[in-house]
């Protein structure tokens, strides 16, 4: 009896860690998840309210923009509020990550054939993601 009072890893301690190591494990694919479903309903709201007013290229464009910001947005906030402890520290990483995968939309952009539109999108990205980034950063509800 006395060696299971002495004993640290109890089942409880087990299983809390295993809980944690859980949560960081599903950081990223919860954070991609998270940012891509976000993106589709929008999409999707849109769709399903959009009458036609004469300007579609201007409006297509402007959804396009506000959509990839949602979705940059809710990658670095998701991916913050999933993770269990670090939360700005985790918030910074996928913000990296979202840079360096702008990176290389840019560079296979260019490759490809250089599309303006393109980049703009990809910019409205790391903004809403830069946006969700310094929201963290600036929040006292996201205490490491």
């Amino acid at each position: 009896m006395d060696k299971e009072k002495d004993n640290p890893n109890t089942d409880e301690e087990m299983k809390e860690k295993l809980k944690v190591i859980g949560r960081w494990i599903a950081v990223l694919p919860a954070s991609f998840a998270g940012a891509y479903l976000l993106y589709v309903v929008f999409r999707f709201i849109n769709s399903s309210f959009y009458t036609h007013f004469g300007f579609d290229v201007v409006w297509n464009i402007g959804v396009e923009c506000f959509s990839n910001m949602l979705m940059g947005g809710a990658f670095v906030y998701i991916g913050a509020a999933v993770a269990p402890s670090r939360h700005r520290v985790c918030s910074c990483v996928l913000f990296a990550l979202i840079c360096i995968l702008a990176g290389a939309a840019i560079f296979a952009n260019l490759i490809a054939g250089f599309q303006w539109l393109y980049l703009v999108y990809v910019l409205c990205m790391v903004g809403g993601a830069g946006y969700s980034l310094y929201s963290i950063l600036n929040d006292d509800d996201f205490d490491d």
